[in-house]
């Protein structure tokens, strides 16, 4: 969540941004006391070139991303403020600095970007864009929504209206997103990408004036058709790329390290970071007895998006998880389960799932 944002402007009309003769250099630090797994560092190098690529810009001078939680809970977190803060974006031009975990990498990245290059519109569109950029194969997002169901206040009309001290919770986060996944679908990405780099908005007025003009419909007429669609799902990032095994019908025991500094690994280790390593298994659908023996650490299983049955129900194509020492009997969809196993003690952990019929 870019909560440093503050949403300024001078004119309505596109602007051309200058060519870059020089470009800056993203310079990523781990929390004070924490280290980079070992595939962080490629992963944040292809992060990098992904996301200017999408929004079609580069940094303009040198950007300092200090990457950890412990680090955004100091940095990002105000007095009194309930929600899960992941992340914030802070200062303007040269002064631009980014807070976030590795999750929401890419997400403050797109603010960074924007700030260095002056670039503010309303928090419908800063949000949405973010996140719609934000997922990946390391960290992706599946999230489903029934547009016309949304409460006024959710709907693009009303949002748009809305200041940065007023956007500032996850389903607003989340309906702006769908919104703009479907402008994208209706016009292509880089359609949306130049408006996002094409005007400064002073007001909702002058974005909704904006917007017409580069889309060729007026704010309500594209709120109104994503309505009419139906039930809409945004999906970035495959977290098994690699490919999945089956899961023999007699069950399986799942063994997995999470190692910091061994190849494979995601994440970081220190100050309570979170280390992960992740695989995928191809399941038949059934009810399954999981457990979880380890001394410490956890498992999260998500369906890849996808992947399942299209007779999975909802409930059983659900993600779950488990603490060390955890079980549970569940229903599963016949799905491919990415299971990502993770640990914050800054030692080799071994943690083991056992999956049998049940």
């Amino acid at each position: 969540m870019g909560l440093g944002a503050v949403m300024l402007g001078a004119c309505a009309e596109p602007v051309e941004r200058p060519e870059q003769d020089e470009e800056g250099e993203v310079v990523v630090e781990p929390a004070a006391g924490a280290r980079l797994c070992a595939e962080m560092e490629p992963w944040i190098e292809a992060e990098i070139e992904r996301v200017g690529r999408e929004v079609g810009l580069r940094p303009a001078f040198e950007l300092g991303v200090t990457l950890g939680a412990s680090a955004v809970a100091t940095e990002c977190v105000e007095p009194g403020d309930i929600r899960a803060v992941q992340g914030c974006t802070v200062g303007d031009g040269a002064a631009v600095a980014v807070v976030t975990t590795p999750g929401t990498f890419a997400h403050e990245l797109v603010h960074a970007l924007r700030r260095h290059q002056g670039l503010r519109t309303r928090p419908l569109f800063e949000e949405g864009f973010a996140e719609l950029r934000g997922g990946s194969d390391a960290y992706p997002r599946v999230d489903q929504l029934e547009p016309a169901a949304l409460a006024e206040v959710r709907q693009p009309e009303a949002m748009i209206e809305l200041g940065p001290s007023e956007f500032r919770d996850g389903q607003s986060y989340r309906a702006a997103a769908h919104f703009l996944a479907f402008v994208e679908q209706t016009d292509g990405p880089e359609a949306l990408a130049s408006f996002m780099r094409g005007g400064l908005d002073d007001s909702a007025a002058d974005a909704r004036r904006r917007f017409e003009l580069h889309f060729g419909a007026s704010l309500s007429e594209r709120a109104e058709a994503w309505r009419q669609q139906g039930p809409h799902e945004v999906s970035e990032g495959d977290p098994c790329t690699g490919g999945a095994e089956p899961l023999p019908a007699t069950g399986a025991r799942i063994e997995v390290t999470v190692d910091c500094d061994a190849p494979g690994t995601m994440g970081l280790a220190g100050a309570e970071e979170t280390a992960w390593r992740r695989t995928c298994v191809a399941v038949e659908a059934g009810r399954y007895v999981i457990a979880l023996e380890a001394e410490a650490g956890s498992v999260y299983a998500e369906p890849a998006a996808g992947s399942c049955d299209p007779s999975t129900s909802a409930l059983d194509r659900a993600p779950f998880g488990l603490e060390a020492g955890e079980q549970a009997a569940l229903e599963l969809g016949a799905c491919t389960w990415a299971l990502t196993f993770a640990s914050t003690r800054d030692q080799p952990e071994a943690l083991v799932l056992r999956v049998d019929p049940g």
